[in-house]
């Protein structure tokens, strides 16, 4: 046998294992390439899946605060027109009658405090230039 029958066997096979190892080697990186845009797609979608509902929960949320506030503000001013219409008229008028300050001579430790109101009878003059 010559020796080119010998090294040719050998390296023809080599050659198909190369190449085959470059169709795979192709293969992997499409596969790798295809599997890398299905991830990315996927997380994408799950982004706007959480986005949404975190849009939604949120959304909803204010608007419970928003009812909770409304109904606060009316029973509020519910209990204020209760209190206002529990006055009469008559009442009014009759604490409009009564005494309002009460006064007393102040102790000599109590006329100087600065806490003590002191008052005085107006002038003449002062009740003239009040009209």
């Amino acid at each position: 046998m010559s020796e080119e029958t010998l090294v040719n066997p050998i390296a023809e096979p080599l050659e198909d294992r190369v190449e085959n190892l470059a169709k795979i080697i192709m293969e992997i990186d499409e596969d790798y390439a295809l599997l890398h845009k299905k991830i990315n797609d996927e997380m994408s979608t799950f982004q706007d899946r959480i986005k949404h509902k975190v849009e939604d929960d949120l959304n909803e949320i204010k608007s419970e605060v928003a009812r909770t506030l409304a109904e606060l503000h009316e029973k509020f001013v519910e209990k204020v027109q209760e209190r206002i219409q529990a006055v009469s008229s008559g009442e009014i008028a009759a604490a409009l009658a009564k005494t309002v300050l009460v006064v007393r001579p102040a102790s000599r430790e109590e006329a100087k405090s600065a806490d003590t109101l002191k008052i005085r009878q107006a002038t003449p003059a002062e009740i003239r230039n009040q009209n």
